[in-house]
């Protein structure tokens, strides 16, 4: 390791390093880091941003007008980091109403005392990020024979347990959701927002202003899949394949009672180089020597039929892109 800040520690061992820091400031910082092996030396450069300590902000809003104060279910602000679809209705289509101020958005059919009328949205995180959420609020105006009840459930446990109710108002008041810090790190999380108890179908409920906060980071376990292709950035980074690029992957899987190792590959086909090491313990560290070479595919597959030549040794495969 090089350009190392004040601090930080880095212990390598054999094929896995561990780098140590507490940072102490805010700011951007470069490390290089260097792996060596018979084929040469590698080098990467790993940009570290600092932060202040996250705080709860506004991920999406809704206020059900545009720029041009025309009525719009999609979100008028949402972080760039988060997907967020536009609200949509489970009965009649939703309509435009008057809201507080501007516009709202209306629907009818809430006279029912299961959870099957609601207001519903979906939110995606992108890739690489959790999001967490900590409070929801809207406003919401029923009439006169509009729906009474409301609640606010999740995709998360599908639709199982509220995570917030409340009764509905007839002039437009606010009502708070606290989420506790509801949590996503894969996927996308639908909410429903159920109205209940209408005295007649025709009676209407509308919702303005909804707000949901909370705080997006970065994926920092090795997890994050930047191009969605199943095969974490950590992996791909092991394999020497682009971890933002969909077609660019790397499998490999060991069967039979000899090593007979068979190899899947994205942009890794064809015209690429395969080199094969045995490796054994050697005073206190692994000694790696190439056993096999190939440039050649054998149905669609790579293969090696090798008879281990000792039940202590480990196989690396090294893949060079044509």
């Amino acid at each position: 390791m090089s350009n190392a800040p004040a601090g930080a520690a880095f212990y390598p061992t054999n094929e896995i390093g561990t780098f140590v820091w507490t940072p102490v400031d805010v700011g951007t910082f470069t490390v290089d880091f260097y792996a060596a092996d018979i084929d040469g030396t590698s080098r990467q450069t790993v940009q570290i941003d600092v932060t202040a300590p996250t705080q709860s902000i506004l991920l999406v809003r809704y206020d059900f007008e545009d720029a041009a104060t025309n009525f719009t279910a999609a979100p008028s602000q949402r972080h760039a980091l988060l997907g967020a679809s536009a609200i949509a209705g489970s009965t009649p289509p939703v309509v435009e109403a008057a809201g507080n101020p501007g516009k709202a958005i209306s629907d009818s059919g809430w006279n029912v005392a299961d959870l099957t009328a609601f207001f519903t949205f979906t939110l995606t995180p992108s890739n690489g990020h959790e999001l967490v959420l900590t409070r929801l609020t809207f406003a919401d105006q029923a009439s006169n024979s509009g729906a009474k009840n409301w609640q606010l459930r999740s995709s998360l446990d599908d639709y199982a347990a509220p995570l917030g109710s409340g009764s509905t108002h007839t002039s437009f008041a606010s009502n708070t959701v606290h989420l506790a810090n509801l949590s996503l790190t894969n996927g996308s999380v639908t909410f429903r927002i159920h109205g209940q108890n209408a005295t007649n179908a025709s009676g209407t409920w509308r919702l303005d202003n909804l707000r949901l906060s909370g705080y997006l980071l970065v994926l920092s376990d090795g997890t994050a899949d930047d191009d969605s292709d199943g095969v974490s950035n950590t992996d791909e980074a092991i394999a020497g394949t682009d971890p933002g690029n969909s077609n660019s992957v790397f499998q490999a899987s060991l069967a039979g009672s000899d090593l007979d190792l068979q190899i899947g590959c994205g942009l890794l086909s064809s015209g690429s180089t395969w080199r094969l090491y045995q490796g054994l313990y050697t005073n206190g560290g692994i000694h790696w020597r190439q056993i096999a070479q190939t440039n050649r595919l054998q149905g669609g597959a790579l293969r090696f039929d090798i008879l281990p030549t000792n039940p202590a040794a480990f196989y690396h495969l090294r893949a060079t892109r044509p």
